[in-house]
């Protein structure tokens, strides 16, 4: 049986797995947020805030993970369709509207909860994702999209 050796298709099955699973892991990270928070009878102890926001670090982790992994799978695809404005401006809203709910919610939570200070040091944490993404990942798709088109 010959092989191609261009062919990325077993690459891009394995990233999706990967995207796959951090989705799992981020959505299970997310619910154990909400649910340790609203267990937990003293939440303003410094040991619960801060593994809340050891839990909050590792869903802004596995987010920029899957952002980065996505624009992989884009790279890897041998042929890619026409950039229209319309897609792109749908797909980058879809990509910085989820990034912003998944995150924002946990300081949100946190500030119903008067825990000021966790969700002004998850703010800043969402601030310093965000620009991560828009520098190594947005930055870098747009710059493999027009090399494309």
């Amino acid at each position: 049986m010959p092989t191609d050796k261009e062919d990325y298709s077993d690459y891009i099955k394995h990233l999706s797995n990967l995207i796959g699973a951090l989705s799992l892991f981020s959505g299970f990270i997310f619910t154990a947020y909400t649910i340790l928070i609203t267990r937990l009878p003293d939440p303003s102890g410094i040991i619960a805030q801060f593994t809340l926001y050891i839990l909050s670090l590792f869903l802004n982790i596995f987010l920029f993970l899957i952002s980065q992994l996505n624009v992989m799978v884009i790279t890897s695809c041998r042929n890619v369709p026409p950039l229209t404005k319309r897609t792109a401006m749908t797909n980058s809203l879809y990509s910085i509207s989820i990034f912003v709910a998944m995150v924002i919610v946990t300081s949100l939570i946190s500030l119903l909860w008067n825990l000021t200070y966790l969700a002004l040091v998850q703010t800043v944490q969402w601030i310093l994702f965000g620009e991560a993404i828009r520098r190594f990942i947005l930055k870098t798709f747009v710059q493999y999209r027009d090399s494309v088109s």
